[in-house]
């Protein structure tokens, strides 16, 4: 697929790998992506045929995404026809894309059978949570491949400041970003609630309306 953003990615030119050091393809297919002896240390994508290094979460990160987790999982207890799933690839053919968002909601009724990655299924939800070195490649190439192949709707949540962005609504490859409130609060369609991230200090919590 042709990107609506342009991006420009920042990647090492050659990885150490079981055999050696190896260059890395400027661009790839799915199929050779995945049997690529990638650098265990390292997680590392495909977006729109490009390879690209994952940036190394830090604890802001990671302690909101295990919010966002949890705030998820107790939702889908009481909505009993979705799961959630954190930080699993994705193999998307149709966008010669390998990704791993930070969180993915699905119909449990699409995860019958699937045992192990990459998933091959359409998301209801997908969730990013912003690096500093990530930002561009969530709200562009990122951004543009949800949209085109369909995922409902999209998050990209900001560790830092607790800003929340949805993307929904995806129509001819380009979604519809959802107004904020002026107390920042966004409406989930999924969700069917208005909500709204709260950082304070290193600690977040989700607060609905």
């Amino acid at each position: 697929m042709s990107l609506t953003t342009p991006y420009a990615p920042h990647t090492p030119e050659k990885v150490k790998t079981s055999k050696g050091k190896r260059a890395v393809p400027k661009t790839m297919k799915p199929g050779e992506f995945l049997k690529f002896d990638w650098p265990e240390e390292q997680q590392w994508e495909l977006v729109a045929a490009t390879p690209v290094l994952r940036p190394s979460p830090d604890f802001r990160h990671q302690a909101l995404i295990a919010r966002l987790v949890h705030e998820w999982i107790k939702w889908c207890d009481i909505n009993q026809d979705y799961g959630t799933i954190a930080s699993m690839g994705m193999l998307l053919e149709k966008a010669d894309s390998v990704l791993c968002p930070d969180l993915m909601v699905f119909a449990k009724a699409d995860m019958k059978g699937y045992r192990t990655g990459p998933l091959t299924l359409l998301p209801k939800v997908v969730i990013e949570v912003l690096s500093r070195e990530s930002a561009t490649l969530d709200h562009g190439p990122k951004r543009d491949i949800y949209a085109f192949i369909g995922v409902p709707e999209y998050w990209i949540v900001d560790p830092v400041s607790g800003g929340l962005t949805i993307y929904a609504n995806p129509k001819d490859g380009e979604y519809t970003q959802l107004p904020a409130d002026v107390s920042g609060f966004v409406r989930s369609p999924l969700l069917v609630r208005r909500l709204r991230i709260l950082i304070d200090g290193g600690d977040s919590r989700i607060l609905f309306q």
